[in-house]
């Protein structure tokens, strides 16, 4: 028997040395697979079986695509990158998108410059490696940040999933770790992350990253550097953590000038417009809270002198006006030219008050040669300079390619009066009226009127002047404006700088269909809506409004990872509260230029969930009624679904089974043991609710009792012997048992000589018996025998 178990042995070794060897000279047979991407589908090399690529088998098939080498799972990758594999890096063609497995370890190998890094999945020696402790890994974004005290900041949380195994909902510790004392921590949308699925990138399933935003809010906590510790558990009870790092620190004062603009002469008393720019280059907040606190700009050189007007000496900010570290503000206001002709300095500086001028190195705002005021006006002058000029939809989006034909729009032009008198706005062509036209002037397709503005413009001043039009027929175009002046000062006729977009393309809309998974759900509940554009011009987003039965909007689910000329996405709605919903779907245009509407909208009716409750006593006694009821909210109908109302035993009044949605019956159970009742009640939508409850019915129970008399005992035969009297003289039966009892003498001296009680009337030679129906007591005498005497 050994020698054969040995033979087996060394058989068995044999074969696993050979296993092993093949496993290694043919990668196909390992964890690691020459794989083939071709069509936006990922396969196998010709020829070898077929592999489980992220839960889906796919048949090997030929074609001349580029190869690469990875691993089961983990086959996307960016277009011209390399992946790290045992042997080195390998070229990668072909490819789309780009999964970075959990826990890279790019020690053994680097990528060449300028591509970027994948890595297989660590572990299990140097063929290919084993698999990770968790299908996810957390990140967050930035690992540190430095804020001041009384400031706010955030930082991002992200899931990356390694495969689809990662798809579900993922728990975040609440209250958050680290939370500095005297500061608020919360995360945006509660304390859960979803892990989607995405199914429409080329026929390949993958996981799509979750985030979220923490929002920290510090106050009193200055000085001290906080770390936090997050981390996120899966429904499988895998975690994984990440920490970052909160400096704060209380508030330094420093400012640097970005601009100034004035002109350089104006006649005495001549009004024109402040523009000043200013950079917070300090660590403290600009804010002016109330009166007499916080920060304004202040006339410089000299220094809080009202030179250019009444209240110019320190200028506010602006009621609710904060300037962050390195933000940044334009102060813009109507001054007025000295009455006394003059070069005059024209500075400016920040100030924070009771605390301290802001005049550093860069802090000044000055024009060079400042502001000549002369005593003879010079010569009127128009002229203009043009700030911006871009086109805006009808919701105030920047529009940054295509318009489609018949879309409406305006184009939006900023400008600065660069010459010595005023901008008067255009009313009926009164003298020195100003517009903004078209130039040269000439029929365009633009559906275009003049481009007004509703107030005067002053010297240096600038305005904004919004124009609607109507884009025409699909093609390419360009628009040219100039400000046109009626007549007056300064003469009629065009003037200032030429306003030019060129390259402004106009290209067919988008097309957008929408199906939702359902019409009909209660609260909490999810509707799935499918959402497919195409446009020829190309999509940057898709998505789904949603409106309550008045209008008001309740919802707006975008998509913006949306590329190519067509997509179609899933995008899933909560069920917020009872209601009639609206639902349109929507899509975007490269660089938002047009946007197309589905109509008419979608209706979806959300339901109140059904509730019910039953109640009924934990135990009853057998052939006594007790009673069941029920209660229940939103439902409209309710039915036995079980066929156990009433339960097997049991009857019911009334009888019938025709039960409303508050109703109740008085239950009596015949026989004995757990009887279950159920009741389900439904809504309207048919959503069901189900209660039910157990009674356990038992029977009543009397006392037996033995009273006798010594010289014997009594003892229950049947249907047991709890009676042994003696010592136990008494015991519990149910309702209806029959009991014997044996009366036996102890000793040949004594005799029993009768039944008493319950048993009375029983013969003296036979057992008692007893029905137990109410409690009961059993009589038993005994006597001594008569001594008999013998003389000798």
């Amino acid at each position: 028997m050994e020698k054969k178990i040995t033979k087996y042995g060394s058989l068995l070794l044999i074969l696993f040395s050979v296993f092993i060897f093949l496993s290694y000279v043919n990668p196909l047979k390992t964890a690691d697979a020459q794989l083939q991407y071709c069509n936006g589908s990922i396969y196998p090399d010709v020829g070898a079986a077929v592999i489980t690529d992220l839960g889906e088998t796919r048949p090997c098939v030929a074609g001349s695509c580029g190869n690469m080498w990875c691993k089961t799972g983990e086959q996307r990758c960016q277009a011209t990158s390399f992946v790290c594999n045992q042997t080195g890096w390998s070229a990668v063609t072909n490819c789309t998108t780009t999964t970075v497995p959990t826990a890279c370890d790019t020690s053994t190998c680097s990528a060449p410059t300028g591509s970027p890094l994948m890595c297989p999945d660590t572990g299990g020696g140097g063929g290919g490696g084993g698999p990770t402790s968790s299908n996810f890994s957390l990140s967050v974004s930035p690992s540190i940040r430095s804020i001041f005290n009384g400031e706010s900041t955030s930082f991002v949380l992200t899931i990356n999933p390694a495969n689809t195994a990662a798809v579900g909902t993922y728990t975040l510790p609440n209250p958050i770790p680290g939370c500095p004392a005297g500061a608020t921590c919360t995360y945006s949308g509660g304390n859960t992350m979803t892990v989607t699925q995405d199914t429409t990138s080329g026929g390949v399933d993958f996981a799509v990253p979750a985030n979220k935003t923490v929002n920290v809010s510090a106050s009193s906590v200055a000085g001290n550097t906080y770390t936090f510790n997050f981390s996120a558990t899966n429904g499988s009870s895998q975690s994984q953590s990440a920490s970052a790092s909160l400096f704060v620190a209380s508030g330094v004062n420093n400012a640097s000038c970005v601009s100034i603009t004035g002109p350089d002469t104006l006649s005495p008393g001549q009004q024109f417009q402040l523009n000043v720019t200013m950079r917070n280059t300090g660590t403290k907040t600009w804010a002016y809270p109330s009166p007499g606190v916080g920060h304004r700009l202040a006339s410089w050189n000299p220094n809080d002198v009202d030179i250019w007007g009444p209240w110019t000496a320190r200028i506010d900010m602006g009621a609710g006006v904060t300037v962050p570290s390195n933000g940044q503000i334009t102060f813009t206001r109507m001054l007025i030219a000295p009455t006394t002709p003059g070069n005059y300095n024209f500075q400016f500086a920040m100030v924070d008050e009771g605390v301290e001028w802001i005049v550093g190195p860069g802090a000044i705002c000055a024009k060079p040669g400042g502001i000549t005021v002369v005593a003879t006006p010079p010569a009127p002058v128009n002229n203009s300079q043009c700030l911006a000029f871009d086109l805006i939809d009808t919701s105030g989006n920047v529009i940054v390619n295509n318009l489609t034909p018949g879309q409406s729009f305006s184009s939006r032009v900023s400008l600065r009066n660069t010459g010595n008198t005023s901008w008067t706005p255009f009313a009926n062509s009164a003298p020195d009226a100003t517009s903004l036209a078209i130039s040269p002037w000439a029929p365009t397709p633009w559906n275009y009127s003049r481009g007004l503005f509703s107030s005067a413009v002053l010297p240096n001043g600038t305005t904004v002047i919004t124009t609607p039009m109507t884009a025409p027929a699909a093609g390419t175009y360009s628009m040219s404006y100039r400000l046109y002046k009626e007549s007056g000062a300064g003469g009629a006729g065009w003037f200032g700088a030429t306003c030019t977009k060129s390259n402004i393309v106009v290209a067919s809309p988008p097309t957008v269909t929408m199906t939702p998974s359902a019409t009909s759900v209660t609260v909490g509940q999810s509707v799935v809506f499918t959402i497919t554009a195409s446009a020829s011009a190309g999509l940057s987003s898709l998505g789904i409004e949603a409106y309550n039965s008045s209008g008001v909007a309740t919802a707006n689910l975008e998509e913006p990872s949306v590329s190519g000329t067509s997509a179609t996405r899933n995008l899933t709605w909560t069920a917020p509260a009872p209601g009639t919903y609206h639902f349109g779907g929507f899509a975007w245009t490269t660089g938002r230029a047009a946007l197309v509407r589905t109509s008419p909208p979608i209706t979806v009716i959300v339901s109140a969930a059904p509730t019910v409750s039953l109640s009924a006593p934990s135990t009853a006694t057998v052939n006594t009624a007790f009673t069941v009821n029920w209660t229940s909210t939103n439902a409209a109908s309710v039915v036995n679904t079980s066929s156990v109302m009433p339960p097997a035993g049991c009857t019911m009044s009334p009888t019938s089974t025709s039960f409303g949605v508050n109703d109740s019956r008085t239950v009596t159970c015949s026989t004995t043991g757990p009887k279950y009742f159920q009741i389900t009640v439904w809504n309207s939508l048919m959503v069901q609710a189900v209660t039910g409850r157990t009674v356990s019915v038992a029977n009543n129970q009397y006392t037996l009792m033995v009273n006798k008399t010594i010289g014997g005992d009594v003892t229950s035969v049947s249907p047991d012997g709890r009676i042994s009297c003696g010592s136990i003289c008494s015991a519990q039966y149910d309702q209806g048992d029959v009991v014997t009892l044996q009366a036996r003498s102890n000793t040949a001296q004594w005799r029993f000589v009768g039944w008493g009680g319950a048993c009375a009337g029983t013969a003296v030679t036979s057992n008692c018996v007893v029905t137990v129906d109410s409690a009961k007591t059993v009589t038993a005498q005994f006597r001594p025998r008569a001594l008999l005497y013998q003389e000798f």
